[in-house]
């Protein structure tokens, strides 16, 4: 008997099978060679993995003695040669395709500098990627800004399930005066709790403590205000004191009143 012909004879008879998992394995491996700039070093691993199992199965063709006492001291049957795995079909056509695997995979990372093998190949594949992980990375930079902007406010008020009667405990009025005295005294959390109430400022006087109070500067504090707090046309008539000398840090102080109400007309 020719030493191919019972695995051509495998093929034919389980040709659907093996068309599927060609076709498994193969899509696998390009996708990861595709996404191979954001996989890291996975893709490393997942080869050198494969790798190992070639030379695995090729230690136990060439040393069935050694793969049978292996075997039977895993509490495997001891007729369990590895001589009469290698004579299996399904053996050599598993062989086959983990070193098909793993050689075109060692390809594609030895290229990942250059974004994989295709795209080192394909300029419309590079461009593709570029243009995907490029969004990718642009959605996930937007996510973590709005995350981190989410978070800061949640820390402070996250026991908080009735901010107006969390206000009134902490001594504050929901008014103008309630939130200039919880600037004046630096109190995050009640700038917080003013701001998860929907509060809207209707007077001049929370602006101009932000812009010449004595309190010392808080960049924090600051940027838990939003605009749509100061949509009144009275919350931001102390804007026009940016026409003045500003206590340090000046160009933070103007840059946060720009932010809430805009430029000077």
């Amino acid at each position: 008997m020719k030493p191919l012909e019972g695995l051509y004879g495998f093929i034919r008879q389980h040709l659907t099978m093996v068309n599927a998992v060609v076709l498994f394995a193969s899509t696998l491996v390009g996708l990861i060679d595709f996404l191979s700039p954001s996989l890291g070093a996975l893709p490393t691993v997942i080869y050198a993995l494969t790798t190992l199992l070639v030379l695995l199965m090729l230690v136990a063709a060439w040393f069935p003695l050694a793969w049978r006492r292996v075997l039977s001291a895993l509490g495997c049957r001891a007729d369990l040669a590895a001589s009469a795995f290698w004579r299996r079909p399904v053996w050599r056509l598993l062989l086959g395709g983990m070193v098909a695997v793993s050689l075109v995979g060692l390809v594609s990372v030895v290229h990942s500098d250059r974004g994989g093998l295709m795209a080192s190949r394909v300029p419309a594949a590079r461009g593709l990627q570029e243009s995907l992980l490029g969004v990718h990375r642009a959605l996930g930079d937007m996510g973590q800004g709005l995350s981190g902007a989410n978070a800061k406010l949640d820390v402070l008020v996250a026991a908080s399930l009735d901010p107006q009667k969390d206000l009134q405990a902490r001594g504050y009025a929901l008014d103008a005066n309630g939130l200039m005295k919880a600037i004046k005294q630096g109190d995050r959390r009640a700038v917080a709790l003013f701001v998860q109430t929907g509060y809207r400022v209707d007077k001049q006087g929370p602006l101009s403590v932000l812009i010449n109070g004595h309190q010392p500067w808080d960049p924090e504090l600051v940027s838990l205000l939003s605009p749509a707090m100061f949509e009144h046309p009275q919350a931001c008539q102390a804007r026009s004191l940016l026409r003045w000398a500003l206590k340090p840090p000046a160009q933070e102080r103007a840059a946060a009143v720009e932010r809430l109400c805009g430029p000077l007309p």
